[in-house]
């Protein structure tokens, strides 16, 4: 057994390193996105948590004078307040400070983003496979027939958004166009082309008591089943 499987590993020595290589290539991708995740989150929770570091008191004004995104704006206090508090016994220094949102407007002035929309990530590819060229004859003379390629390709289109502060969720629909041959062997009957459709659903749970725990769930290539030749007088194909 250990020759018969050594022998048919150095007899597809190509497609083998390839699949290494595959997998390699594929663990390391995974491995890096979620090192770069993890860097991300952990520095922008490290900003967040340092952004008020060595700051006491902070002066506004009570009331709203609108609303942007459910967050309420105040309306600015005066300059001079700036002063009047450094005057304060106890107080090392006071500074103004203004924040607020950016957005993005058209060249007629009205917002590009309306903020009315659901909001989310889209996304899209496209992947093809060359199967190479295959020459056709008979199944009992070498005698070329004629030639054809084989290839395959599918198109996907996808959407991802957060569901709550701690869930994200997506999906995408893929279209698959499958060419192997254009006709069958002597008994099959039909074609080896042939085209149908798959969905993929993902979540992603980061829970705020567990901020180092990242729970997904995936779904892939929900669909159809892809029927190409069929034998005769057979109800399988």
């Amino acid at each position: 057994m250990y020759k018969l499987t050594r022998k048919g590993l150095w007899a597809h020595k190509v497609r083998f390193a390839l699949t290494g290589l595959a997998v390699v290539l594929g663990v390391a991708f995974m491995a890096g996105t979620m090192i770069l995740t993890d860097t991300m989150g952990k520095t922008f929770d490290g900003l967040f948590a340092t952004s008020n570091e060595g700051i006491d008191v902070v002066v506004h004004r009570t009331t709203g004078v609108d609303s942007a995104g459910g967050i309420d704006v105040q309306e600015r206090v005066d300059a001079s307040l700036v002063d009047a508090i450094n005057e304060v016994d106890g107080v090392d220094i006071a500074a103004g400070s203004i924040e607020g949102f950016a957005e993005v407007i058209k060249p007629d002035g009205t917002p590009l983003h309306t903020g009315d929309g659901v909001g989310g990530t889209i996304g899209a590819s496209v992947t093809y496979l060359s199967l190479g060229e295959f020459i056709i004859t008979d199944s009992n003379s070498p005698e070329e027939r004629g030639r054809f390629r084989s290839y395959e390709y599918a198109v996907t289109a996808g959407y991802a958004t957060l569901a709550t502060d701690e869930l994200g969720i997506g999906m995408n629909l893929r279209f698959i166009h499958s060419a192997l041959s254009p006709i069958g062997t002597e008994q099959e009957q039909g074609s080896g082309i042939t085209s149908t459709v798959s969905v993929d659903l993902a979540a992603l749970w980061r829970p705020e008591i567990l901020k180092d725990l990242s729970i997904g769930l995936n779904l892939s290539n929900i669909g159809p089943k892809v029927r190409n030749f069929r034998l005769p007088n057979c109800g399988f194909s």
